[in-house]
């Protein structure tokens, strides 16, 4: 009898992130180019890219089920949102508060 390796779902993270308010100001800046994610997992469906070196304007962070900070926002020049993984990103300034779902 073995013990079975946790699986590579997103928890149902994907489904249950809608976030209305922009609650923060931070600014990033993209290490890489890379699809917006659909939630905070990686597992999550990708969204629109987002280029390297541009900047991403943080609405608000979340943290996942696995202790994994995420930020919610868009890339500095398309109004698409998504999620990007904190160390996807480099901080440049502003204010960052948790994310109000809704």
């Amino acid at each position: 009898m073995g013990i079975s390796a946790p699986s590579a779902s997103a928890d149902g993270g994907c489904l249950s992130t809608a976030v209305g308010v922009n609650n923060s100001s931070g600014v990033f800046q993209l290490k890489k180019t890379l699809p917006l994610k659909k939630g905070p997992y990686s597992a999550c469906k990708d969204g629109p890219f987002a280029l390297e070196g541009r900047k991403f304007y943080a609405w608000c962070y979340d943290r996942n089920a696995h202790g994994n900070m995420w930020y919610y926002g868009r890339e500095q020049f398309d109004d698409d949102m998504g999620w990007v993984y904190i160390g996807n990103v480099t901080f440049l300034s502003g204010t960052l508060n948790p994310c109000p779902f809704s």
